[in-house]
């Protein structure tokens, strides 16, 4: 998935230096698109995802590590998940007004993290007692879908001639056809005085993880910059589905930030 983030970007690159292989090209490129022509104008977009999970489950999640290991807890934390997104869409304005519609289609990723660490195993010596273990369990889940936004409603606010802002709201759907459910162990011990290390992987195929959705839908909220045809937009994107068939809740949520360039 990473590679063709990679290809794709190249692409980006490569029409980006062709439009400006000579003055009347660079001109053109530099110049908006016809944002307010009704005519439709095609985009895509590489960029970055940083995903995460909201919802009780954190709560829930921090009192099972308090209650199994009470006064030996060292930390508990809940870092975020880096993913890709890549995206082909398109705009189409209500006649000669700013305001437009549109649709999206993209490979995206979601996912969460968890880590805590905590002591184990009180040593005694004749030089007085000791901590045996330090553990550390790591857990996250990367999960990649096909994301499809079937609507989407925005507004472009031009100024300087050259330059636009872009606000725009939008429904998804998204389903994950691959990804990985993966918890790593550390356990830093003591033995004869000497520090060691052992570490443990298991891995799971999200079509194998008990209880997991696949499916998500929620909403897009994103506002972007253009500069003639290029454009940088942040969206932040909120599913309504939690992502395991249990009570508590999980919902994902994810920032993303991408490059742009329309044709």
């Amino acid at each position: 998935m990473i590679n063709i983030m990679k290809k794709i970007f190249g692409i980006l690159v490569a029409v980006a230096g062709l439009c400006s292989f000579n003055g009347n090209a660079q001109s053109k490129v530099l110049e908006l698109p016809d944002f307010n022509s009704g005519k439709t104008v095609w985009i895509v977009r590489v960029g970055v995802d940083f995903n995460s999970a909201t919802g009780d489950w954190k709560d829930m999640q921090r009192d099972a590590w308090e209650k199994s290991h009470k006064i030996d807890l060292i930390k508990s934390d809940f870092p975020g998940s880096t993913g890709f997104d890549v995206t082909v869409g398109f705009n189409k304005s209500f006649g000669a007004m700013p305001l437009y519609w549109g649709m999206d289609l993209g490979i995206a990723t979601r996912g969460y993290k968890s880590a805590a660490e905590w002591y184990s195993g009180k040593v005694s010596s004749t030089f007085g007692d000791y901590i045996g273990h330090r553990i550390k369990e790591d857990v996250s889940l990367t999960a990649y879908n096909v994301n499809f936004t079937p609507f989407k409603l925005g507004y472009k606010y031009t100024f300087l001639k050259r330059m636009a802002v872009d606000v725009h709201l939008g429904g998804f759907v998204s389903f994950d056809f691959a990804g990985t459910y993966k918890i790593d162990n550390y356990d830093w011990q003591t033995s004869s005085g000497q520090p060691r290390t052992k570490e443990e992987s298991t891995s799971v195929s999200i079509g194998d993880l008990d209880k997991y959705r696949r499916f998500d839908a929620g909403l897009n909220l994103g506002i972007g910059y253009w500069y003639g045809h290029f454009n940088i937009d942040l969206t932040w994107q909120k599913g309504f589905i939690n992502m395991y068939d249990m009570d508590n809740s999980m919902k994902s949520q994810a920032l993303k930030l991408s490059i742009g360039y329309a044709f």
